[in-house]
């Protein structure tokens, strides 16, 4: 999908907002509370061609660049969607495009199709953001793995098809090389199932984020994306590029937010003028878009040095961290301009909220992002 002009993420804004405006905060606030799937939203994305931006053209998708991916993240979630689908519906796919065998990309079309659904399952109770410290291991034994340990905060793994499933495996010999001990496994969830337990949590989002318990699970052996030992360099690759589809998220976040005051300070009257009138209402949204228009311009410079095969490991951890603290900061200045009524369901800005202070956490925390720019960019010593 090339896009020499811009015309055609123009077009892609416009499909992804026209997408998004069908649903808000209090479809997926009552998705929640009602335990659905957001079937509807799924089914209006694949629709749209959304769910296959990320898969290339051969595996039934439309190849789309990170560039045009981040536009049309943002745009969705500027129409206030509290999900967590933009990071499952790019990052997971990708995976297994790139390091997939051709059986296992067979999967693609049905996920861009909204067929099937995929879970990433990578965090631990004792590793957390140490993600390489995992404990859950597959030891080969004949044609199959057997896998054993606990993930969790694992999104949507309870209504899952398939999922990709990162532990070590320590007794290959190929890999007994430091650090190469880690594989991915494209697990089948409808052939060989785990114990998945949702977890009881306040996020307004459909989907459950879930602790999911391996005891002498067994997966055949061609479940393993790649070769044993190539999930780190895996993981690696589509790192920056899940940090850049967060700061998209985190921008549309924002505007969402900055935009919906806006309009409400417009026609909300208070001493017998609206309280947009005011310049302490007017400043702390002014001061969010500010910062909103330069997260966005960061982060659209970390999408193309991805596109580029530049590295882009600081500019996207720059995006990330930038884009969650702007967008926080709108979330704030918005619900302060809505005063109580940004807490009732109707309103929703409070599900948004959530959302957005979620991801100054996930999928990398402030912290690490800082970190990393300290060691790689400022050649601060490392300290961890």
């Amino acid at each position: 999908m090339a896009d020499d002009d811009g015309y055609e993420e123009i077009e892609l804004r416009k499909l992804a907002r026209t997408a998004g405006e069908k649903f808000g905060p209090r479809y997926f606030i009552e998705q929640g509370r009602s335990k659905s799937d957001a079937v509807e939203f799924w089914q209006e994305l694949a629709k749209a061609g959304i769910l296959g931006l990320g898969i290339p053209e051969r595996d039934g998708g439309s190849g789309a660049t990170l560039s045009q991916i981040a536009a049309v993240i943002e745009e969705l979630y500027s129409t206030g969607c509290t999900t967590q689908l933009g990071l499952s519906s790019v990052s997971g796919p990708g995976l297994v495009a790139e390091f997939g065998n051709e059986e296992q990309r067979s999967i693609l079309p049905r996920f861009a199709r909204g067929e099937v659904r995929i879970c990433f399952a990578l965090t631990e109770p004792d590793s957390g953001s140490n993600s390489f410290a995992m404990g859950t291991a597959a030891v080969l034994e004949g044609d199959e793995y057997v896998v054993n340990g606990q993930k969790l905060y694992i999104s949507g793994a309870d209504a899952a098809d398939y999922m990709l499933l990162i532990c070590r495996t320590p007794a290959e010999a190929a890999v007994s090389e430091k650090g190469r001990d880690v594989s991915i496994f494209l697990v089948d969830l409808n052939e060989c199932r785990p114990e998945i337990r949702t977890l009881k949590m306040g996020l307004p989002t459909p989907e459950r984020h879930c602790e999911v318990f391996f005891d002498d699970f067994r997966i055949p052996r061609e479940a393993l994306l790649g070769e044993p030992g190539d999930g780190k360099a895996q993981l690696f690759r589509i790192l920056n590029h899940e940090r850049v589809v967060a700061a998209a998220e985190a921008v549309g976040l924002g505007r969402y937010c900055v935009a919906s005051a806006a309009e409400y300070a417009k026609h909300r009257v208070v001493f017998n003028e609206p309280i947009g009138a005011y310049q302490a209402v007017q400043h702390p949204l002014a001061r969010s878009q500010a910062r909103l228009d330069a997260a966005r311009l960061l982060t659209a410079g970390a999408a193309k040095a991805w596109d580029r095969d530049e590295e882009a490991g600081a500019l996207a951890n720059s995006a990330k961290t930038m884009s969650a603290e702007a967008a926080w900061g709108s979330a704030d200045a918005a619900m302060q301009t809505f005063g109580g009524s940004g807490f009732t369901d109707e309103n929703g800005m409070w599900a948004v909220m959530l959302l957005v202070r979620m991801l100054r956490i996930a999928p990398i925390s402030d912290e690490l992002a800082l970190s990393y720019i300290s060691t790689n960019v400022l050649g601060l010593p490392r300290s961890y």
